[in-house]
């Protein structure tokens, strides 16, 4: 019986560890981070030039009211996820975290991977996006505290997916025209 409990036990965290191994860290950043708190394992993101650039004059800093979105490839941060024909960016405004972002790479090959990501760790969403693989608009998935939103829209005849993951504090830093897009 002993042993059988030790089993038990072995079974038991193994199979937790396991579970948390495939969790992707990169995209449960709490938006408002300081940004020096994620460049350990988000190395796209050029900390070192936020930081030239944020150490400005203010005279010149109130020129530069600009957001910064790194680009890389979302494999590499969250292996295993199946979300591997995607790029993620990371949206950067006063050294903090302002937004997160998935997008498809190669919308002919892989379909339907950010949202697969979304309806098995994010939620369900309405009937339409699955049952109709031409769809396009947009789904708020919004929750605790999180501005989401799932998006699909069509250029030059295919298809593509976005996730956008903010807050409302945060949000209108993601979409105004001021920002600088350094892709890896």
């Amino acid at each position: 019986m002993k042993n059988f409990f030790k089993i038990f036990l072995i079974l038991f965290f193994g199979l937790f560890s396991n579970i948390q191994a495939y969790a992707c860290d990169a995209l449960n950043i709490e938006i408002g981070t300081k940004i020096s708190k994620v460049t350990n394992y988000l190395d796209f993101i050029q900390e070192d030039l936020l930081i030239e650039l944020n150490d400005l004059d203010d005279e010149d800093k109130e020129e530069l009211e600009s957001t910064f979105k790194f680009r890389g490839f979302t494999e590499r941060y969250c292996p295993k996820m199946g979300l591997e024909n995607t790029s993620i960016s990371i949206f950067v405004y006063d050294l903090k975290v302002a937004g997160i972002q998935l997008e498809t790479w190669d919308p002919k090959i892989k379909k339907n991977k950010i949202y697969e990501y979304v309806k098995n760790n994010i939620g369900e969403m309405e009937k339409i996006v699955e049952e109709d693989e031409n769809w396009v608009g947009h789904q708020d998935l919004s929750m605790g505290g999180r501005i989401i939103y799932y998006s699909k829209y069509k250029d030059y005849g295919e298809i593509y997916e976005i996730l956008d993951i903010s807050n409302e504090q945060y949000v209108d830093f993601t979409l105004q025209e001021e920002v600088e897009e350094i892709i890896f």
